[in-house]
């Protein structure tokens, strides 16, 4: 009897896990807006005379938008997010750009995140994302762009206001594959790598 009671209870764990699973899923929509700080990348002067080879180039503290889709279920979440950010080049050679040079992305990522319990209305979390991006840089007049893969990860701290509502304090690490960008006599070719942080409001759909 205590065997067949043993085997009952072992068989019915799962289900009703999968019972609380079910009952805690709910849909969310959030957006935030917040920093980023690109860190330093390279680009190669094309012009022979003087060839001045390799920059360094220099980003400006830039800006970024993102808004995404989610999916929560017990200590998990998963996400589409679309991001709009940009960033000016603030030097190249250690000189200022003779031309504006303003470079642009956006990224299509999707996201898992594991949601720490504290028995309260604060919520840490970690996560990881993965997608492509389009990276843009014009100088001049001129542009060019190039797809590339993307990666972050990072993690932040959400707090209920309400059934419904959480705010919602975020940071990435950012990092493309490599781009390479022939714009006007210059060509870049590195990776892109930023830290994000945004501050935003998360939505539940229940």
């Amino acid at each position: 009897m205590k065997r067949l009671t043993s085997g009952l209870i072992v068989l019915l764990l799962p289900c009703l896990w999968v019972q609380a699973a079910l009952a805690s899923e709910v849909y969310y929509l959030s957006i935030r807006s917040g920093q980023s700080t690109l860190l330093d990348a390279a680009s190669d002067d094309l012009v022979d005379d003087p060839d001045m080879g390799e920059l360094k180039v220099v980003y400006d503290g830039g800006t970024h938008t993102a808004g995404a889709f989610g999916w929560s279920f017990m200590d998990g979440r998963v996400e589409l997010e679309v991001t709009d950010g940009e960033a000016k080049v603030e030097s190249r050679g250690g000189m200022p750009p003779s031309a504006g040079v303003r470079c642009s992305l956006q990224s299509l990522m999707f996201n898992g995140f594991y949601d720490i319990e504290t028995w309260s209305t604060w919520n840490p979390y970690v996560g990881l994302g993965f997608g492509g991006a389009v990276l843009t840089i014009e100088e001049g007049g001129a542009e060019d762009d190039d797809l590339v893969l993307a990666y972050q990860a990072g993690g932040g701290i959400a707090v209920r206001l309400g059934n419904n509502v959480a705010v919602d304090l975020q940071y990435w690490f950012f990092v493309t594959s490599e781009y390479e960008l022939l714009v006007g006599n210059s060509e870049y070719q590195d990776l892109l790598q930023s830290h994000n942080l945004s501050l935003g409001l998360r939505y539940y759909l229940e």
